[in-house]
């Protein structure tokens, strides 16, 4: 058996994803996850709703930052929207292709899928002929924002519905034997991340990302951009 942390890390690494077909196969570790981010689902999807009051903080060519306080999660919440020249599908496969991540989003050092979860157990919150879907996700922040802060990853546990015309995934921090923690980073707990992807037309589409922390925006609305850019070339 490995022996160092790093050692754990990456003999663990080397057999993502790890795949549970039924809710009966899941460690107690990863029934906490999925349970954990399914109580705040329905929280965060209300924050979509348009009876939220968003202090928008900047605004330029189709992309908004805003913020509100969320009482019920004792949080306050960044949002981020953007409008891409993109069909909603193409956006969010690219959106959920964890290794090609690092191509477009250059605040990634590593980003993979850890699991594939069952959904067996779970209910539509919006659309009760959506698709449903689970999964853990990793991410390592790379050396350009670790000069601002200390090196980070992050574990996620992500459960997420698919209509006919967009998708909606909600996460939040988990710790699951699949994804140990690295010596060299320290593990991020960010309480919520969610994306709702939705169709305007078919070639036009908007991303609107809810955090619990403050990235300022800038990033995610950068990188975007590059995924936008970098789908354009792939499709031409």
């Amino acid at each position: 058996m490995p022996e160092t942390n790093r050692d754990q890390f990456e003999y663990q690494q080397g057999r993502w994803p790890v795949v549970r077909e039924r809710s009966e196969d899941l460690l107690q570790d990863e029934m906490e996850a999925l349970q954990k981010v399914d109580n705040f689902r329905s929280t965060v999807l209300n924050l979509y709703s348009s009876s939220t009051k968003w202090k928008v903080s900047r605004s330029w060519e189709g992309t908004e930052l805003s913020s509100t306080y969320c009482e019920k999660l004792n949080l306050n919440i960044f949002k981020v929207k953007c409008v891409l020249n993109h069909n909603w599908k193409v956006a969010l496969k690219a959106l959920l292709n964890y290794p090609e991540t690092v191509a477009w989003n250059d605040t990634c050092e590593t980003c993979a899928q850890v699991m594939v979860l069952p959904v067996d157990g779970l209910d539509q919150k919006e659309d009760t002929s959506a698709e449903l879907s689970a999964w853990v996700a990793y991410i390592r922040m790379s050396d350009s924002v670790s000069r601002m802060i200390s090196k980070r990853d992050f574990c996620t546990c992500f459960i997420m519905e698919k209509g006919r015309a967009g998708a909606v995934y909600v996460g939040t921090a988990c710790e699951v034997s699949a994804c140990p923690p690295l010596s060299k980073c320290v593990r991020g707990e960010q309480t919520i991340l969610s994306v709702r992807v939705e169709q305007i037309d078919e070639n036009t589409c908007s991303v609107t990302q809810l955090t619990s922390i403050n990235f300022k925006g800038d990033f995610w609305s950068h990188n975007l951009v590059t995924l936008a850019a970098a789908h354009k070339r792939s499709d031409s």
